[in-house]
């Protein structure tokens, strides 16, 4: 969107200045004023914004600035409780120009003090605890007296009797903002916690950190698994004595779509909801209806899954794919258009703000989401130097599925062993699976590289990946190998340039999927089929290349090389797919160019 739409608007010129620092750098000067343009005008705001920008500052400053004066709220929204942090750090700076009330929320089960072994939280059960009876006022009062970590208030919680999150859910009525994770606004309506303060939802701001996640999330948010152990299981509760023969028949049901030899099979919502009004007398959410209302809350809590997965199977109509997968015997219903869940919440909100580091190309993202005409998209280039990254296209191998062999696999060790023995310092290369890497790594082995190898498990939670950062930090001269769709590549922070180069083997195409079959139907009836083939192959592709690529380059004092391996990214499509920063150069042969580039002094 052009800036011109602003010169027929009125932006609030006496918004005080909220941002915490002196002088906002190259680069966010431009996003500061379009957020400050956007949120005063009610217009929604994408902003592919690179690492180093300060995103969060920006995001915040902005949008308090508003909504103090108009008696508004501001939800700053996180896939992750590690993003947390650096909200409540800048929020602490901006406390320093005005005071602002601030709430850190994440989910009840994280905040309980009373959580059983077992993860199970006392008052969900419909068991008394000894936190509930605390003086509620008093810790949300303090709460709300300067910014705090969740983990502050939760231990100011301990130290005074009181739950936390019941601290928190009192405190948000009268706060200015809340931090907390996408489900709490975008999850179900008992969920959420919008219309839960006691300021305008009109005035509603959204930030959504990290937001090329968002769609994903809500998808995901959205998908009802129905199996036949779980219903079985449900069965045995006296409290739904009465339902048996309901649920006996939706095992019948599960048992007869689960026959015959092919894996998966499409189904449609009559494929259950026809077979139950015929033995039952009524549907899917019917039963789910009837269930919720004969369950106490202790009841429901355990069987909350079950109920969910009924009512989702025709919630969305033909929005959700369903599929049976007879080897788990299970039948699935998912959401394959998050703009039904997205696009009445931010048409109520005054804006949202969503911004990524690899929010490319914003324009789909707000299709995405059902902006519609009220948004604004723009690009921000990135604030470091750009003679501290190389970036090379290495053709000659193709980790095409169909033309894997052990040639591949060889071909492709050749090159990562290039790569290391020209680069001082640690390497992350990742693979498209693991299984990929896996073949590859036993090359690798043979031709005795230069680093250490350090390999990613599938099954490896929290300690053992802060295990390798930490070995990372200390040897400086070692190969990172990991999968592309796991959390190294997107939710690790690799400071001090602890990467010297990152290799992407592959282009990360998603596999063909009933999911991805269904939403790409679904778009190529409302944006047709060049940008549904964009949307759910070629841009998912390219965002997960531009998040590896981003492990290595964390501030302007870091130098590294991101090293792209397979022959399409030679292809015009999948050029013209990535940002015009993002252009890397071609090679057969990087030896030369990695040698020379880090030659050079910083």
């Amino acid at each position: 969107m052009e800036a011109s739409i602003f010169q027929s608007l009125h932006p609030n010129v006496n918004v005080p200045n909220l941002f915490p620092y002196d002088n906002p750098r190259k680069g966010q000067d431009q996003f500061l004023e379009n957020a400050r343009e956007c949120i005063e005008n009610r217009i929604h705001l994408l902003a592919h914004a690179p690492t180093g920008l300060g995103k969060t500052a920006v995001s915040l400053s902005a949008a308090l600035e508003t909504t103090l004066n108009d008696d508004g709220f501001v939800f700053f929204l996180t896939s992750r409780q590690s993003h947390h942090d650096i909200a409540i750090e800048t929020l602490k700076k901006i406390w320093k120009r005005r005071h602002v009330c601030v709430v850190d929320l994440v989910g009840r089960p994280d905040m309980c003090l009373s959580r059983r072994g077992n993860g199970k939280v006392p008052c969900t059960e419909s068991e008394d605890c000894y936190f509930l009876h605390g003086k509620v006022k008093e810790a949300s009062d303090r709460i709300l007296r300067q910014p705090m970590h969740v983990r502050e208030s939760t231990h100011m919680c301990l130290k005074s009797g009181c739950c936390p999150h019941l601290a928190a859910m009192s405190a948000l009525r009268t706060a200015d903002i809340a931090i907390c994770d996408y489900n709490q606004v975008f999850g179900s309506a008992e969920s959420s916690l919008l219309g839960r303060t006691d300021r305008k939802e009109s005035e509603t701001v959204l930030i959504v950190d990290e937001g090329h996640n968002l769609p994903g999330r809500i998808m995901e948010n959205n998908t009802g698994i129905l199996t036949e152990a779980r219903i079985r299981s449900a069965m045995q509760l006296p409290a739904l004595a009465s339902f048996r023969e309901d649920l006996m028949a939706l095992v019948g049901i599960i048992e007869d779509l689960s026959a015959g030899p092919n894996t998966q099979v499409h189904l449609i919502e009559d494929d259950l909801d026809s077979r139950l009004r015929s033995s039952c007398g009524i549907d899917s959410r019917g039963l789910a209806g009837e269930m919720a209302s004969a369950l106490g809350e202790k009841e429901y809590s355990r069987n909350r899954d079950l109920i969910e997965s009924l009512d989702l199977w025709n919630r969305f109509g033909d929005a959700s794919v369903r599929f049976v997968d007879k080897k788990a015997r299970k039948i699935v219903s998912k959401l394959v258009d998050p703009s039904l869940v997205s696009r009445p919440i931010f048409e109520d909100s005054r804006c949202g703000l969503i911004m990524s580091a690899t929010l490319h190309p914003p324009e789909m993202f707000a299709d995405l989401l059902g902006l519609q005409a009220r948004f604004a998209c723009y690009h921000y280039e990135s604030p470091f130097p750009r003679e501290n990254r190389l970036l090379l296209q290495v053709g000659g191998v193709s980790s095409r599925f169909k033309t894997r062999s052990a040639r591949t696999y060889e071909s492709v060790s050749r090159k990562i062993m290039d790569v290391c023995t020209c680069t001082p310092g640690n390497v992350a290369a990742f693979f498209p699976s693991y299984d990929f890497m896996g073949k590859t790594e036993s090359f690798l082995r043979d031709l005795r590289i230069p680093k250490r190898m350090v390999i990613e498990k599938r099954e490896y939670g929290r300690n053992e990946k802060n295990a390798i950062l930490a070995n990372l930090g200390e040897e400086r001269n070692a190969l990172l190998m990991a999968a592309i769709n796991g959390s190294f590549s997107e939710g690790v922070d690799f400071r001090d340039n602890l990467l010297s180069a990152v290799i992407i083997v592959g282009f990360p195409l998603n596999p063909p999927s009933p999911e991805a079959e269904a939403m790409k139907q679904r778009m190529e009836k409302t944006f047709g089929k060049k940008k549904a083939n964009l949307y759910v192959n070629l841009y998912p592709a390219v965002s997960k290349v531009l998040q590896a690529a981003g492990r290595a380059i964390r501030s302007e004092h870091d130098r590294a090389a991101i090293v792209l391996i397979d022959d399409r990214y030679f292809l015009p499509s999948t050029r013209a797919a990535f940002p015009e920063d993002f252009q890397g150069v071609g090679t057969n042969v990087p030896d030369e160019i990695l040698e020379c580039f880090f030659s050079r002094p910083i």
